[in-house]
């Protein structure tokens, strides 16, 4: 009854004040209305909002971000770009449905969508996925944050308070590549040189790249309802997505790691346990699976998900842009460009062993290496420890072969022939 009354209340609202600025809305206002009635956002909440702060967010399309907070709750004011702005405009109708049906929905929710006079520029208001931290948790343990796809991008973007600068390998960074190249595949002796000239010429690479690794292999422990849930949500909203032909969204987690009390007290630690016992009391009272988990020595785990940049589609220039990775070396299947079907099955699938009841896989959290300590071995010496390192794999002769495999695999998917045969033609080709 409450809801019904709250629905009957909401209205469109043709304009919105946004730091003091009168901003027109979009005629996704008349839905997304409806969702800041049932979240009690009330329609002055972007009224104390700093333009000011609009700032690079560090993603591959370049727009502005901010953050605000208004009543004790956390907004992100995003630029969108022209694909985007379209997208939403489609989506926002069944987004609300999904929303309203799926109130724990991990889909990151949308409160306003406008555009500002004075430039032009396309805007969406949105609640954090990360609330605020409890005072007394944050004051006793740095956050851990990562974006996670299921692919070859996920990363680290913060680490116990440290956070990890990007430093990406793009095509025309010839310098990077070629020191690389160096390293990995031939010119053994110069591979400790070309890792200093590596460092030298992109500063942070090899820090972001273990990053990266730690990303693939972090596992969160969670109590087992907590794990259920959460790939039941994860398979809601994936489905979801592949129902209105979108893809290359990630999942943001964070993580605190409160060490065990130990005998010595500590009163902020064990503020902090309190904290986050008052918080698992609090969700289990609303319904919702406690997402925080004490381990057998002690250590309390907290984890907070949700789904983000979730408005790309899939366009002629993202089926060209596959083409074209294509002919990377493999493999294939950790590409981030890829067809919505195919790319939800794989977010749900890959996503969902990384939550493992606590207990189950003790310590695998940390991955194969952990961040604070020494950088992994690169280059030669890290493929001198792999097990399947062999003298053949560096040689010139393998890499052609590789190349070809790769051509032909691409051949074979631009004629729509079925993968299974395409890896079988690369596989006899390179035995």
């Amino acid at each position: 009854m409450q809801e019904q009354s709250r629905c009957s209340r909401a209205r469109f609202v043709p304009h919105i004040c946004v730091g003091g600025e009168l901003c027109p809305t979009h005629a996704s206002e008349a839905d997304l209305a409806l969702l800041r009635s049932l979240s009690d956002v009330q329609d002055d909440f972007l009224d104390g909002f700093d333009w000011a702060a609009l700032a690079a967010g560090g993603g591959k399309g370049g727009t502005l971000l901010a953050f605000h907070k208004c009543r004790g709750k956390a907004f992100v004011v995003k630029e969108l770009s022209p694909s985007d702005h379209e997208a939403l405009l489609r989506l926002a109708p069944a987004y609300v449905v999904h929303a309203t049906r799926h109130r724990d929905t991990l889909l990151a929710p949308f409160f306003a969508h406008f555009h500002r006079p004075s430039t032009g520029v396309h805007y969406v208001a949105m609640g954090s996925v990360l609330p605020a931290p409890v005072a007394a948790v944050a004051a006793a343990s740095a956050p851990s944050v990562y974006d996670l796809k299921g692919t070859a991008d996920d990363k680290t973007l913060l680490y116990e308070g440290e956070k990890r600068r990007d430093v990406h390998k793009r095509f025309f960074n010839v310098g990077m590549r070629v020191c690389d190249l160096a390293s990995r595949k031939c010119c053994r002796p110069f591979a400790a040189a070309a890792d200093v000239a590596a460092d030298a010429w992109a500063p942070g690479r090899r820090q972001y790249a273990a990053g990266k690794q730690h990303a693939r292999d972090v596992r969160f422990p969670l109590p087992a309802p907590a794990c259920a849930w959460m790939c039941a949500r994860l398979e809601s909203d994936a489905a979801f997505l592949r129902r209105h032909n979108l893809m290359d969204y990630s999942l943001l987690v964070r993580t605190y790691r409160l060490p065990p009390p130990g005998a010595a007290a500590d009163p902020a630690l064990a503020a902090a346990h309190e904290a986050a016992a008052a918080a698992a009391a609090a969700a289990s009272s609303s319904g919702r699976p406690s997402l925080a988990t004490e381990l057998a020595d002690g250590t309390v785990w907290l984890v907070e998900a949700g789904i983000i940049d979730y408005l790309q589609e899939w366009t002629l220039s993202k089926r060209a842009a596959r083409c074209l990775k294509c002919m990377e070396r493999p493999p294939y299947k950790h590409k981030s460009t890829e067809p919505p079907p195919y790319y939800g099955d794989r977010f749900v699938r890959t996503l969902g062993k990384k939550f493992t009841p606590a207990g189950r896989r003790p310590g695998e959290w940390r991955g194969r290496f952990p961040l604070d300590a020494a950088l992994p071995p690169t280059g030669v010496a890290r493929r001198r420890a792999s097990s399947s390192w062999d003298g053949e794999q560096s040689s010139p002769f393998s890499l052609l072969r590789a190349a070809i495999a790769g051509l032909l695999g691409w051949i074979a998917r631009c004629r729509r022939t079925p993968k299974a045969e395409a890896r079988r033609a690369a596989a006899r080709l390179l035995n």
